[in-house]
């Protein structure tokens, strides 16, 4: 099973890592300790450089559901920091959208 990455990918976006696009208000992208800010970029999840390439993305995610994943975050400012956080699998993240959606109704 390939686990999700609890934010939206921005596919316009063709430079280096995965830039965000979204995050759902409930992922754990979107609390505190683990904030990821629309527009910043993922180069690597567990030391492993990302991109957009969907090989390289399901190499990586297939067998975390339900595991803690390492993002190294490069902020608009060229900081980097690594955030943390267990992650799920589709029917998960499906939850998480559902619930922002049904709650800006």
């Amino acid at each position: 099973e390939t686990a999700m990455l609890g934010f939206e990918i921005d596919q316009q976006y063709s430079g280096e890592g995965l830039k965000i696009k979204r995050v759902p208000q409930y992922s754990p992208g979107a609390f505190a300790k683990t904030k990821l800010a629309v527009g910043e970029l993922v180069t690597k999840i567990n030391g492993k450089a990302v991109s957009r390439n969907e090989s390289l993305m399901r190499e990586t995610l297939t067998g975390q559901v339900g595991r803690n994943l390492n993002f190294t975050v490069k902020a608009a400012d060229g900081k980097e920091r690594t955030v943390t956080y267990r992650v799920g699998n589709l029917s998960w993240y499906q939850s998480l959208t559902n619930r922002e959606e049904i709650e800006r109704q």
